[in-house]
């Protein structure tokens, strides 16, 4: 039906059952989330924020370091044996003196009136949990159902958020966990209980097979390095060898520069390579260069307008990038007159 609402009109208000329920049970289990967090934790604990949605509930907390997996496990434990304990909820209203007076816990900076409402969650003598709340609450702690955390990480220094479910939402989390972990199980041919030492011998396999990997990298650059060397020639008394390589990284093109800095024994290094498809200059000086004035990041700020770009660095070492791959050999080719002026 469709209509205006006018002053004086009769109007029925329906909640929807389900999602309040739903809320119920989340906002309740904020109340234990707290209490459990101050007991594994220490009393420092404070309440900093929170949500209570249908699907989920979030709740910001002081606490300086992250939580440790026994930590979250002591957490997610002790809510539920409050859930399991069938813990009535009780509210109150009273005198805000008075409840602070019985141990109610009040969030910081929160204003209250003269008379405030307050949730009692536990035995009549003993309370569980007992803090001032104006929201909606189950009327005992079995109608939230199983606790789960989702979630919990960082939000600003000194302050952590938890994000949870609960009832049918921990049920679905679970068995979705409970599904991916049989997929990963049938890909690896495994049965589930062995499907994490799997993961760790592929993860070492993985490993081993890269160290392989960069060791032959590596060899392949030193021999690469070597037959270079041979190419070296003398510009105004100083050697150079200026060429392109082929290079999956910048920091194999570093060492590289290092390999042939090393193998030449005095003189200049520039190499040229197209690196996640975009020119890279790198100049290298040996040490006794450097003590008669030669200057790496001089000769990189020559050459790198002519692929677009700029660089620079040290006396020792620099680099630099650009934009246009096309015109690398014709920047390769000036580092003679680079180093030429250098040392006119």
């Amino acid at each position: 039906e469709k209509g205006t609402a006018r002053v004086g009109s009769a109007v029925e208000a329906r909640v929807d059952e389900e999602r309040r329920w739903a809320i119920m049970r989340n906002h309740t289990a904020t109340h234990l989330l707290h209490r459990a967090l101050r007991r594994h934790l220490g009393e420092h604990v404070h309440q900093a924020g929170s949500l209570v949605a249908p699907d989920r509930l979030r709740f910001d907390f002081t606490h300086d370091a992250p939580l440790t997996p026994e930590q979250l496990r002591q957490v997610t434990d002790t809510v539920n044996k409050a859930i399991l304990a069938h813990y009535p909820v009780k509210i109150a209203y009273k005198p805000l003196q008075e409840a602070i007076d019985e141990g109610a816990t009040a969030l910081f900076g929160e204003k209250y009136g003269d008379i405030v409402r307050t949730v009692q969650l536990g035995k009549t003598d003993e309370f569980w949990s007992y803090e001032l709340c104006g929201g909606t609450h189950v009327e005992n702690t079995s109608q939230i159902g199983p606790f789960l955390i989702v979630s919990e990480g960082s939000v600003a220094a000194g302050v952590r958020r938890i994000e949870a479910v609960t009832g049918f939402g921990a049920e679905h989390f679970a068995q979705e966990r409970l599904q991916t972990l049989d997929r990963i199980a049938r890909t690896l041919n495994v049965p589930v209980e062995a499907a994490e030492q799997k993961v760790q011998d592929l993860k070492e396999q993985l490993n081993q097979i890269h160290r392989e990997l960069n060791r032959l990298r590596q060899q392949m650059l030193s021999q690469q390095a070597a037959s270079l060397v041979g190419q070296a020639r003398e510009v105004n008394g100083i050697k150079l060898v200026a060429t392109r390589v082929d290079v999956p990284d910048v920091d194999s093109m570093r060492r590289m520069a290092d390999d042939l800095r090393s193998r030449l024994g005095s003189g200049f290094v520039v190499l040229g390579a197209i690196i996640n498809q975009r020119p890279l200059i790198l100049a290298a000086a040996t040490p006794d260069v450097v003590a008669q004035g030669g200057h790496a990041g001089e000769v990189v700020k020559a050459l790198s307008p002519i692929i677009g770009g700029r660089g620079g660095g040290r006396p020792d070492m620099a680099q630099g990038g650009g934009r246009d791959s096309d015109a690398l050999d014709k920047a390769l080719a000036a580092a003679a007159d680079a180093v030429a002026a250098q040392f006119a």
